[in-house]
C-alpha cells in the first residue's frame, strides 16, 4: 500500500507540474499574443475578448492538468471526484463556517503584509482594477473573479487532489492538498491566507465528499472581497468602512455558531437533503489510514520535490520583485519593469 501511495503521489507532483508550466508559461505566453492581436478593437470589445480569453484559458490551466494526471492514472483504480449534485444537511453550515473561519485569516494575513512593508519589502499584490463602464463588465468579473477560479480550483485541489489522498488520511489529504493551494498562487502575500483557506476547504470536502459546497463557499468569498472592494470604491470611506464591518461581524458570528454546532454534531449521520451523495470509497483503498511520517515521507516525491522548488522559487523571485520596488522607490526612481 506505501508503494501506492507513492505513485499516487508521483503522479500527482506531475500534475502539478503540467498546471504550473500551463498557467506560468502558456497563459502568460497568451495573453502577451492577446495584446498585440487586439490592437484594432474599441476598449468595449477588448474587454470583453479579454476577459472571456482569461477565463477560458484559467479554466484550461485547471482542467488539463486533471486529464494528464487520468492519462497517468490509467488502469489504476478511478476514485469519484465529488461531482455528484449532492448537498447534506450539514453542508449549509459548512459553508458558513469556512467563510467565518476565513475572514479572521484575511485579517491575519493584512497584518502579516503589513510586517511585511515595514520591513521594507515592497507588496506587488498590485491587482489590475478593471473600471465598471458598461454593463456586461459585472457579469465578465462574477465570471473571472468569482465563479471560474472557485469552480476550477475546487475541481484540481479538492475534488482530485484531496479526493483521491483521503484514503490514506485525512490530515494528509487536507494538508496535503491545501499546501499545494498556497504554493499554487506564488506570492508571499497570499501564502498564509490561501494555505489556510485551503484547510478550510478540504475540510469541507473530506465532510461532504463533493466539491459542490466548497465550490459556493469558494464563490461567496471572492463576490464578498468583490462587494467589499466596490464599497470603498463608490461610497464615503467611514461608511464603506461601516458597511464592510458590519458584514463581517455577521459573517464571523454566524460561521462560528455554524462551527460550534458542526463540531458537537460530528458524529450524527448524515442524512442527504438532496441526491445521493457522493461517498463511494476509492476502490482497493486502506482500511485504516497510513502512518503520518510514511505519508510525508511518500508525499515528496521526485515530481512534487522539483514542483515545490519551482513554486518557493517563484515565491523568493516575487519577493526580491518587491525588494527591488522598494529600493528603486527609495532612490526616487521606477522599477525597470514598469
Amino acid at each position: 500500500m506505501d508503494h501506492r501511495y507513492r505513485q499516487l503521489c508521483m503522479r500527482l507532483g506531475a500534475a502539478m507540474l503540467c498546471h504550473h508550466v500551463l498557467i506560468n508559461t502558456v497563459m502568460s505566453g497568451v495573453i502577451v499574443a492577446l495584446e498585440f492581436a487586439t490592437l484594432g478593437l474599441d476598449d468595449r470589445t477588448y474587454n470583453l475578448v479579454y476577459q472571456l480569453t482569461y477565463a477560458a484559458l484559467y479554466l484550461a490551466s485547471f482542467m488539463l492538468p486533471v486529464a494528464f494526471f487520468r492519462i497517468l492514472d490509467r488502469g489504476e483504480p478511478q476514485a469519484p471526484m465529488g461531482m455528484a449534485p449532492a448537498l447534506t444537511w450539514r453542508a449549509v453550515p459548512l459553508i458558513f463556517a469556512v467563510l467565518g473561519v476565513n475572514i479572521p485569516c484575511a485579517y491575519l494575513n493584512s497584518r502579516f503584509m503589513e510586517l511585511l512593508e515595514a520591513m521594507g519589502i515592497g507588496n506587488l499584490l498590485n491587482y489590475v482594477e478593471t473600471p465598471l463602464v458598461y454593463p456586461e463588465d459585472y457579469v465578465l468579473l462574477h465570471l473571472t473573479l468569482a465563479l471560474v477560479p472557485a469552480f476550477c480550483e475546487e475541481f484540481l485541489f479538492r475534488g482530485l487532489i484531496c479526493g483521491r489522498l483521503l484514503p490514506y488520511g485525512k490530515t494528509v489529504a487536507i494538508v496535503g492538498s491545501a499546501v499545494l493551494f498556497g504554493l499554487m498562487h506564488g506570492n508571499l502575500g497570499q501564502l498564509f491566507y490561501t494555505t489556510m483557506a485551503g484547510v478550510l476547504l478540504g475540510w469541507c470536502y473530506a465532510e461532504t465528499r463533493s466539491i459542490w459546497p466548497g465550490v459556493i463557499a469558494h464563490m461567496l468569498n471572492n463576490l464578498t472581497g468583490f462587494v467589499t472592494e466596490s464599497w470603498y470604491a463608490n461610497l464615503p470611506e467611514a461608511r464603506a468602512m461601516l458597511y464592510d464591518n458590519i458584514l463581517c461581524a455577521a459573517v464571523v458570528l454566524v460561521g462560528m455558531v455554524c462551527l460550534v454546532w458542526l463540531l458537537c454534531t460530528r458524529r450524527r449521520d448524515d442524512a442527504p437533503l438532496l441526491g445521493l451523495g457522493n461517498t463511494r470509497p476509492l476502490p482497493d483503498a486502506p482500511t485504516v489510514p497510513m502512518p503520518m511520517a510514511a505519508c510525508v515521507r511518500g508525499f515528496f516525491r521526485p515530481t512534487m520535490v522539483v514542483y515545490f522548488v519551482l513554486a518557493v522559487g517563484g515565491i523568493l523571485l516575487y519577493l526580491g520583485l518587491g525588494v527591488m520596488m522598494t529600493w528603486f522607490e527609495s532612490m526616487g526612481m521606477e522599477l525597470p519593469l514598469y
